[in-house]
């Protein structure tokens, strides 16, 4: 067993171990990223989609997106949201994963190993900034617009809750935990590349070589969920 990303802690195999030689412990973060000897590029592959799927929902979202509609329509006359945002889409999802390709042909100049392997083992680095990318997301709705869930309740037994404020924090301290959260997802994600550099390379050269685009795409990528979260969102209440 390499990781335990589908365990539901059954515990069957601890029970039927005659050796006690399986385990439920604690351990360290990011740790089951980096221990993978097998990686498989579907896994690479989906993890930077999800980054993309991530970028357009935070674009979905913004005020600025109404802009971007208005001026897609007035140039290309192009009138139909589903399929301008299915253009987006793609286009979001593609450009996450051109940039790990990108990132693992550079690295394989350096490591000696083939684009496709570099793609497939550094692409679990991006997961903890997936993640956390997500969840900063999500913190807006929720202490933004968390207030609404009372009034939504009271609404079904017939009360109007009236003045009552959904925002339960101010912008500038969902701003900072927002950012908080990214800071995290960049340290993790830089943290698993590392990881997996020293792990798989002996030399500090190919280490370097290897290390340096993974590490350029997660503070470009960090610093693009970085610019969103400045611009304003709009609420869906």
């Amino acid at each position: 067993m390499e990781d335990s990303a589908n365990c539901n802690l059954c515990a069957n195999c601890i029970k039927s171990c005659p050796n006690d030689a399986i385990q439920v412990r604690l351990r360290k973060p990011t740790s089951e990223l980096w221990f993978i000897t097998k990686p498989k590029i579907e896994h690479s592959y989906q993890a930077m989609a999800i980054m993309g799927i991530v970028l357009i929902q935070n674009i979905t979202m913004l005020e600025v997106w109404t802009d971007v509609l208005v001026w897609i329509e007035a140039t290309t006359g192009v009138a139909s949201y589903a399929l301008i945002f299915t253009v987006a889409f793609v286009i979001a999802v593609t450009v996450p994963v051109a940039l790990l390709t990108l990132a693992s042909r550079i690295a394989a100049a350096g490591n000696l190993e083939d684009t496709a392997m570099n793609f497939a083992r550094f692409g679990y680095a991006l997961i903890p900034l997936d993640v956390a990318a997500h969840l900063a997301h999500n913190l807006f709705h929720l202490l933004a617009e968390g207030g609404s869930v009372y009034t939504a309740v009271v609404a079904l037994f017939g009360v109007e809750a009236r003045g009552v404020n959904p925002a339960l924090l101010s912008t500038g301290t969902i701003q900072v935990l927002q950012f908080a959260l990214l800071g995290l997802g960049v340290a993790g994600s830089s943290y698993t590349a590392r990881r997996i550099a020293h792990r798989r390379y002996r030399t500090s050269a190919r280490r370097r070589a290897t290390l340096i685009p993974y590490a350029a795409i997660i503070a470009l990528l960090g610093a693009m969920n970085v610019w969103m979260f400045l611009l304003p969102m709009a609420h869906r209440m």
